[in-house]
């Protein structure tokens, strides 16, 4: 790990990539999008991904032995209303990238899901065929396409839930802690099961793939298959909240304006067999986030 690019540094895992990297790695580069990156220890670039002539561009000029791209519509209500400019971002922006890479011969590094799948199975492997429901899952299928026909060196790496503290977004875990701390009432599927994995371990296992240079796919998680009200009453239990607050339903009931698959927990085999993964687990991942200060628990 000499010269690493982060494409998408300002999101949630761009932001925690550059924060980690820097501390071990001097050659550390990241671009952003519309908000601006000021980091002492990381040059910074504006870049649109969906401009191939930019992305080509930025990276000849880097010149990194490792593209990591962490940008990505990732919110699956906006990829099914806008299909077209989400299209735009997670297989066109991907493609450019490859493009790139490939030119100059780098490693990358892509962020998927486990919404490639259809939930009909559950603990899905590595070589488990895929089948999206939805649009995001759709595109995520097509840019792991984009990136395994045309690279030799790529490192995939599909998650199902990560979680994080990220105030003022609409991402799970924030919208339960909200809502708890302030007494209102929610409603969690007991049928829609998840492998959650806090962003700091899904870091932590990316750069120990890195340090080893792996290449390929590898499912990534905290250990565990849990149904999201398992997982919401776990994090009651580490925060105090209220149990009464949290109400079982299914989720048919919830009317959920995308079609999501009920059981996508992903089997860890793979990674398992490669790492050292006794450190990381649900508790270990909520402890983090009670530690980090969020809030008069």
């Amino acid at each position: 790990m000499n010269n690493i690019l982060i494409i998408g540094g300002s999101g949630l895992l761009g932001s925690r990539l550059i924060e980690l990297l820097t501390a071990d790695v001097n050659n550390i580069s990241a671009t952003y999008f519309s908000n601006k990156i000021v980091h002492k220890k990381c040059k910074t670039f504006q870049l649109d991904i969906t401009d191939s002539h930019k992305v080509d561009k930025v990276i000849k000029r880097i010149q990194p032995d490792t593209v990591i791209n962490a940008a990505a519509k990732r919110n699956t209500r906006y990829c099914e209303k806008n299909p077209s400019e989400a299209y735009k971002v997670n297989v066109e922006g991907t493609k450019n990238i490859v493009n790139a890479c490939k030119s100059i011969n780098a490693k990358m590094v892509f962020f998927s899901s486990d919404q490639v799948f259809d939930g009909t199975k559950g603990k899905y492997s590595e070589e488990d065929e895929l089948n999206p429901l939805n649009t995001y899952g759709e595109q995520k299928v097509m840019a792991e396409k984009v990136i395994t026909d045309n690279l030799e060196n790529w490192l995939i790496i599909r998650a199902s839930h990560i979680y994080a503290w990220s105030p003022g977004s609409d991402n799970f875990i924030t919208w339960i802690i909200e809502n708890l701390k302030c007494g209102r009432e929610i409603h969690i599927s007991y049928d829609q099961f998840v492998t959650p994995i806090h962003v700091e371990n899904f870091v932590d296992v990316l750069i120990k793939l890195l340090e080893k240079d792996k290449c390929g796919i590898y499912h990534i998680g905290e250990g565990e298959c849990l149904s999201k009200y398992e997982f919401v009453k776990r994090i009651k239990e580490t925060f105090l909240f209220d149990e009464a607050l949290i109400k079982s339903i299914s989720s048919e009931a919830l009317n959920q304006t995308t079609v999501r698959p009920k059981n996508n927990c992903l089997d860890l085999s793979k990674i398992k067999n490669e790492l050292d993964f006794s450190k990381y687990s649900i508790k270990n991942g909520l402890e983090i986030m009670k530690k980090e200060g969020y809030g008069e628990f």
